[in-house]
């Protein structure tokens, strides 16, 4: 099924949402609630080493989406992994997996990719031009993220580790240790475990992703994939931006031709959920099917037990 599947944009927006949110379950599953103790991921890394390689993952998979759309051959091939990588986006917030969609927003609203030529025309499509808005509001810094915090973080979920650091950074270095009659501040102790325990560390279900499908090649793709420093993204977008020609516009053919691949795509998704229901389906009439056999059987065998009492 994966033969001839040569890259990550050789598969689908949704598979690699899938395999995006499979990756960082791992970190979250590594972490231990005492990394998040007197903010040791910043003052002692070695004490919270599953945080400090989660950042790290985290400005890496910005860079590498940076990196993917700036490098493509050509600004036709930029736009259509952009317009592929937010629709990963999109599935990534659907998941509730605000982390990963956190890196792959960021490595899309990089201010090398917003001056290219192509930007403007891409996002100026009503189905693309919406979904950036969307999404950049979800995940805004205004008002101390107040619209992400509005949303569902029911389980499974991945937290947007960003907000959660900042809140117990908050917590511990804004709140004394002590009060004014130099009691315990047990608010502040408090607060901070509620903090800490509402990233789900401690918790399988919280992040318990178990019907997302894994692709080890897809993953190989992702592990293996070029990305620039930062030095790197920048002398490549000025590159991009001396070339003089403008890209040439999209003709009306090749423009059905995208929307045309970027429905199947959608509709192949829909398809496997429709096929799912339909597997559930099944599955429950057999079940209803059993429970009938069985209280067939139940009934048959205390008529039996009946004429043989008669008999005797």
């Amino acid at each position: 099924e994966e033969k001839g599947r040569t890259s990550m944009f050789d598969f689908g927006s949704a598979e690699i949402a899938a395999q995006l949110t499979i990756r960082e379950v791992r970190f979250f599953r590594e972490m231990r609630v005492s990394e998040f103790l007197d903010n040791r991921w910043q003052k002692a890394k070695h004490l919270a080493p599953h945080i400090v390689d989660l950042s790290t993952s985290f400005n890496r998979t910005v860079r590498m989406i940076t990196t993917a759309v700036l490098s493509a051959n050509g600004a036709k091939e930029s736009s259509r992994r952009f317009k592929k990588l937010l629709l990963t986006a999109h599935h990534l917030m659907k998941l509730r997996n605000y982390n990963s969609c956190c890196q792959v927003l960021s490595g899309l609203t990089h201010s090398t990719i917003k001056k290219q030529k192509w930007f403007e025309h891409t996002i100026s499509s009503e189905k693309y031009g919406r979904m950036y808005a969307a999404l950049n509001e979800a995940l805004s810094y205004n008002s101390n993220f107040k619209a992400y915090r509005e949303l569902s973080h029911d389980t499974p979920c991945l937290p947007l580790m960003l907000v959660m650091l900042r809140d117990i950074v908050f917590m511990q270095d804004g709140m004394p240790k002590y009060s004014e009659d130099c009691l315990i501040n047990f608010t502040r102790i408090q607060r901070t475990a509620t903090a800490i325990f509402s990233v789900g560390v401690h918790l399988h279900e919280a992040t318990n992703y178990a019907t997302l499908r894994q692709s080890a090649l897809l993953d190989s793709y992702i592990s293996d994939a070029l990305v620039y420093t930062d030095e790197q993204i920048y002398a490549r977008a000025n590159k991009l931006l001396s070339i003089k020609s403008n890209p040439s516009p999209t003709s009306e053919v090749e423009a059905k031709r995208e929307e045309a691949d970027e429905s199947s795509e959608e509709q192949a998704e829909e398809v496997s959920e429709g096929e799912l229901l339909s597997m559930l389906e099944e599955l429950q009439a057999e079940v209803d099917q059993m429970a009938m056999w069985r209280e067939r059987c139940v009934c048959g065998a205390r008529d039996e037990e009946g004429e043989v009492a008669a008999g005797n």
